[in-house]
């Protein structure tokens, strides 16, 4: 009979889906129900509804989420209705395709029941468990490579040539990669909802970002060693260092990155990191100071050592003029 017919003559509970959203929006596309001679009353129906889930995006793109559907009666509690999941291949199940074409991957599927308290209401609820695996694939293509291949661009910028016509190119394409590779983090923060805490996204670009950083920093450096204080030696020096150091660093630090993917210690990896890239760059930097100063003492020593020989050449040549004419 049909669900209007059965209302007129038994008991229904009533039953809904509890996370529809908008709460009052569900479409009835077919009702049935059976009774059978035991007395056992078996009710099919087909709804549209769009169920309203909180997703946990913190290990995003490689996160794993549970869609639920929850059930219960709209109007009697705990000690009047009680439900109980049935266990088999024929009332309970999941299409395995059922997420073919969206961003997810279906995984598994279980059936719970569990009881809902607000203050003084009791309900029972029943819950359908769908655990889905998004597919992390299109999101590397379009997301961590572009950002891997800005990083790449600005560490070309240590295999320009030192020389005064190329300072403006060296500069300009460390700071325009920089700019590229915020436009593509606020990409990033647009696809991500409102949450607390880290993704694990959000810590992959703030490696690149303070990778790309000190990029910059060390560029401007090296062009001071060169142009300002005109230690050509030590600033290429410096350069073909850079060009070694900086990609090490870089495969540190996503190592520590993809260790876990799993959305757990963001803020100890991000500690971890940006302590690492700090001190290592801060160290060098300090290092490379301790050198350059050192190699303008030397400079200046042999400059007075020059000057003094030349001198006493001068004062040499100017004595044995003199003693001709004595």
């Amino acid at each position: 009979m049909s669900g209007e017919d059965a209302r007129a003559r038994i008991w229904l509970p009533d039953v809904t889906v509890s996370n529809r959203a908008p709460a009052n929006k569900i479409a009835t596309i077919s009702s049935g129900i059976q009774i059978s001679d035991d007395g056992g009353v078996t009710k099919i129906e087909r709804v549209m509804v769009t169920a309203k889930n909180q997703f946990e995006v913190h290990a995003f793109p490689f996160d794993w989420q549970t869609l639920i559907v929850q059930l219960g009666s709209r109007t009697l509690m705990a000690d009047e209705l009680v439900f109980v999941p049935l266990n088999d291949t024929v009332t309970t199940g999941v299409d395995s395709d059922l997420l073919k074409l969206s961003d997810f991957s279906f995984m598994s599927f279980d059936v719970s029941v569990m009881e809902q308290r607000d203050a003084t209401l009791r309900k029972s609820r029943a819950e359908l468990h769908i655990v889905a695996n998004r597919r992390s694939v299109p999101y590397i293509q379009s997301l961590l490579v572009p950002e891997l291949l800005v990083l790449a661009i600005s560490f070309t910028v240590f295999w320009f040539p030192l020389k005064a016509a190329f300072a403006m190119p060296r500069v300009g394409t460390a700071l325009i990669a920089f700019l590229a590779l915020i436009t593509l983090g606020l990409r990033t923060s647009t696809m991500l909802p409102i949450r607390g805490g880290l993704a694990w996204i959000e810590l992959f670009e703030t490696c690149i970002q303070t990778l790309m950083f000190f990029t910059v920093v060390l560029n401007i450096f090296v062009l001071v060693v060169q142009h300002s204080f005109k230690e050509d030696e030590l600033a290429t020096l410096v350069n073909h260092e850079l060009k070694v150091i900086f990609p090490v660093m870089a495969i540190i630090c996503f190592l520590i990155c993809f260790a876990k993917t799993d959305g757990k210690m963001l803020d100890v990896m991000a500690i971890i990191v940006n302590q690492f890239l700090l001190f290592a760059n801060l160290i060098y930097v300090g290092w490379c100071s301790y050198r350059m100063h050192k190699h303008m003492q030397a400079t200046k020593e042999q400059a007075a050592l020059a000057a003094a020989a030349a001198a006493a050449q001068q004062n040499a040549s100017q004595a044995s003029e003199a003693q001709p004419a004595a």
